[in-house]
């Protein structure tokens, strides 16, 4: 995808009515001026309480919507498809479909824009990376019982009312958010399993790697803490919390009980659902980035009738089988390792399974050893490859080609999808999409997406609706032929810069298609429309003003009350520009108030009392040093003119009153602060 381009803003075409609680009701697709009210912050979504509520959950839609989502994608093929009970009176917006976009993150998608130049110029690949790993929706969204549940890079879960858009209520966690929320019913209530993890490696990582032979063994991917999460799905009421010593990014499954989750670590854990009581921790040979895990029950072979979970990993890259049949002794059902891969590999593709012809399918990036690549020069190639689900046995490989994108950034591979005999998945190396024969790997046809100016990776699943195959990349939703691969529509949301779809696959229920995009924003649009048209909505206006520029982003919290007097004031310094106060670091001032005490805890602070966090983890000394990464107010704070300004590391700059304590204001960040100064007539440098 080509971002730059989008940076101005001109030439919208969208899925729009904005739904926002009535409070911060932005203006609706009927008003002529819509753009610039886009822009508008939905602050009513951005306090800081966990939960925080919003609106009411859907009643009695138990029969038209899932009713659990137990894995990436709702199912072992990744087809997250669904059709209503016949006969049932459907809701309009599924009858006839409709169209509602929740802006959960607000604006902060263009201010991220402001640094594109900064990255490399490789048509957004490097800069939308980021931005999906520290803001948006990744995997996309799961839908349970007309409840759109979505995870957000910024650490935020939302549950979002499915007929309308409007947000129901929002938790977070500890870490990004990158996965599928799982979904399931336990004891007559919705419970919600998510998994939270950042894509960082520590100093100690990259020495431990180093130092773990030739070639390296299995390292720990994850630099800040990481955990998978119990949510009631009804309240967004966190229910218990499993941390990990590595990043928990994979979508977890749910099974009979128990949550199934791989990891950062190099473990496949198995916990208990109801309360979060580990169960087992199966060692791997290497770690998972990305790749959720599926599963299957061999019909045939020494494993038949056994519960296999099913996974990758990376350095080195095996497609892992293990029977958690028990989930108390699980071992080693059978293994795969990919001939010549090379870098993320397995670690990021989640494998897909066809439990009814026995197989599974996943891809790999690797050396291309024929094609003249060295372990000091490779050449990248997709290799595609199905095995048997039973054993483990090759059935077939076959590499996708390349040609067009040297070095993928981030995801490096493509989510499979499996619908009537037929694998369907895109090759990000040669911008195409295509179609194999499971059985015999036949590649059926290859078309391309390639377009001048733009970077389009087809690594998004895709869907197989009313006999079309549908597939999200950059701002194009594509509409092929399952048969031939024909392109029959290409919708496109250029110019609108919130709809950017990143692996996100779109969910369809009955006639309504619901997406995410790397903006954080969630977009609901009928199906049909989307396969038929090439962008605009109708009553929607098809430009921005070309000047429009992004506002002034205002804090989270203001309490002009809590501002010092005339006389709290002058017992403090006018200035503290250096750290600690001044260039020699002395940190002391001789104007200061007597009798002044106080303590304010901030955004997600912990108890003064609190211990180091996972000090049975990391040992106390680390644990202590990350949990004043993760917690505290970094290097120290700023006193000025009866104002003590305090950076996060929870992603906040804060000014409270230096003689009360009380916050005045509170203003968010993309990412930690670990100290302010001030002088006066300048804004705070961060």
């Amino acid at each position: 995808m080509s971002v730059k381009k989008y940076i101005a803003l001109v030439a919208i075409s969208s899925l729009l009515t904005l739904a926002v609680p009535p409070s911060v009701q932005a203006q609706s697709s009927n008003t002529a001026s819509l753009g610039p009210s886009i822009f508008q912050t939905p602050t009513e979504l951005q306090l800081a309480h966990k939960p925080k509520h919003f609106g009411r959950a859907p009643q009695h839609m138990q029969t038209l919507f899932p009713t659990s989502w137990n894995q990436l994608q709702a199912n072992q093929q990744h087809d997250p498809v669904f059709q209503g009970p016949a006969g049932s009176h459907l809701p309009s917006i599924l009858a006839h479909g409709g169209f509602w976009v929740a802006p959960l993150t607000g604006d902060e998608f263009l201010r991220l824009g402001r640094a594109f130049d900064r990255y490399p110029q490789d048509g957004g690949q490097a800069w939308g990376a980021e931005a999906a790993q520290w803001l948006g929706n990744v995997t996309g969204v799961s839908l349970v019982d007309g409840i759109v549940y979505i995870e957000e890079s910024n650490n935020q879960i939302f549950a979002v009312n499915a007929l309308t858009g409007v947000p129901i209520w929002r938790t977070q966690s500890v870490n990004s958010d990158m996965g599928d929320a799982i979904a399931t019913s336990i004891n007559g209530r919705p419970i919600l399993f998510v998994g939270a993890g950042d894509v960082g490696f520590t100093l100690q990582h990259a020495v431990d790697f180093a130092n773990n032979g030739n070639p390296p063994g299995p390292t720990v991917r994850g630099a800040n803490f990481s955990a998978v999460y119990a949510i009631d799905g009804l309240t967004g009421k966190v229910l218990w919390r499993f941390d990990t010593a590595g990043e928990a990014m994979p979508t977890p499954v749910y099974h009979n009980g128990v949550v199934f989750f791989n990891t950062g670590d190099g473990h496949l854990y198995a916990v208990n659902a109801q309360n979060g009581q580990l169960l087992s921790a199966f060692s791997n040979p290497g770690f998972s980035s990305m790749s959720s895990g599926n599963w299957y029950i061999p019909t045939q072979g020494p494993y038949k009738g056994q519960f296999l979970m099913i996974y990758g990993t990376q350095d080195p890259n095996y497609l892992m089988a293990v029977d958690e049949t028990n989930p108390q002794d699980p071992h080693l059902a059978w293994e795969y390792q990919v001939p010549n891969s090379i870098n993320t590999g397995l670690g990021d593709v989640p494998p897909v399974v066809d439990p009814k012809r026995g197989i599974v399918l996943t891809d790999a990036l690797v050396n291309d050893v024929a094609a003249g690549g060295t372990t000091s020069h490779p050449i990248l190639n997709l290799d595609i490859f199905a095995l048997n689900a039973n054993t483990g046995q090759l059935l077939w490989s076959h590499l996708g080609g390349n040609g067009l994108v040297a070095k993928p950034v981030a995801f490096k591979g493509s989510v499979p999808m499996v619908h009537g005999g037929n694998l369907y998945v895109g090759d990000l190396l040669n911008e195409t999409y295509q179609s194999y024969n499971e059985k015999t790997g036949r590649l059926r046809w290859e078309t391309s997406i390639a377009q001048s100016g733009e970077v389009n990776e087809p690594r998004a699943g895709g869907v197989y609706y009313n006999h079309r195959v549908l597939f999200a990349e950059g701002q194009h939703i594509y509409t092929l032929n399952p048969k031939t691969g024909a392109i029959v529509n290409k919708f496109s949301s250029h110019g609108y810069f919130f709809g950017v779809w990143g692996i996100s696959s779109p969910v369809i229920v009955d006639n309504e298609l619901y997406i995410g995009s790397i903006s954080g924003w969630i977009f609901a649009a009928p199906a049909h429309y989307i396969m038929t048209h090439r962008g605009g909505v109708p009553a929607i206006p098809n430009n921005f003003p070309s000047n429009l520029s992004v506002p002034d982003k205002a804090a989270r919290y203001d309490n002009p009350l809590a501002l010092p007097t005339p006389n709290q004031a002058a017992n403090f310094p006018s200035v503290w520009e250096y750290y600690a106060g001044g260039t020699d670091h002395e940190g002391y001032s001789s104007i200061g108030p007597s009798g002044v005490k106080w303590a304010t805890p901030l955004n997600d602070a912990l108890p003064l009392n609190s211990p180091p966090r996972d000090t049975a983890i990391f040992g106390p000394q680390v644990a202590s040093e990350m949990t004043s990464l993760a917690f505290g107010v970094g290097s120290g704070v700023s006193p000025a003119q009866g104002i003590v300004y305090a950076g996060s590391s929870r992603y906040s700059v804060n000014a409270l009153n230096a003689t009360t304590g009380q916050l005045i204001w509170r203003f968010d960040t993309i990412n930690a602060n670990p100290q302010c100064r001030y002088r006066k007539f300048w804004r705070s440098l961060v």
